[in-house]
């Protein structure tokens, strides 16, 4: 007794998603190499480098919460864990924008 022919169905593809991440994990070296030149030379002449970026969030959401908690201690209990959030991502799409509008 022979055995039926398996087809191939184009319709039971994985999510795009799961493609493109396959696809990106398949070439992880070149993407490793990518971001590791952009942070050279986006921070070769700067003093605190990599820092920067996490200290810049970091005291904004200091200052901010510091001076709006007061305001709004009666609405938002817990009103830094609202911003830091928000100011990430705020400061991604404005530093995305900016560095797009320059090149």
């Amino acid at each position: 007794m022979s055995r039926p022919l398996e087809t191939w169905d184009s319709a039971a593809r994985p999510p795009r998603a799961v493609e493109e991440l396959r696809e990106l994990w398949s070439h992880r070296g070149l993407v490793v190499a990518l971001v590791v030149r952009n942070v050279k030379v986006r921070y070769k002449r700067s003093v605190l480098g990599v820092a920067w970026s996490m200290l810049s969030p970091a005291g904004t959401m200091a200052i901010l919460s510091l001076v709006f908690s007061r305001v709004f201690a009666e609405t938002a209990p817990g009103y830094p864990a609202y911003l830091l959030p928000a100011l990430l991502l705020w400061m991604f799409f404005s530093q995305s924008t900016a560095s797009v509008a320059a090149e």
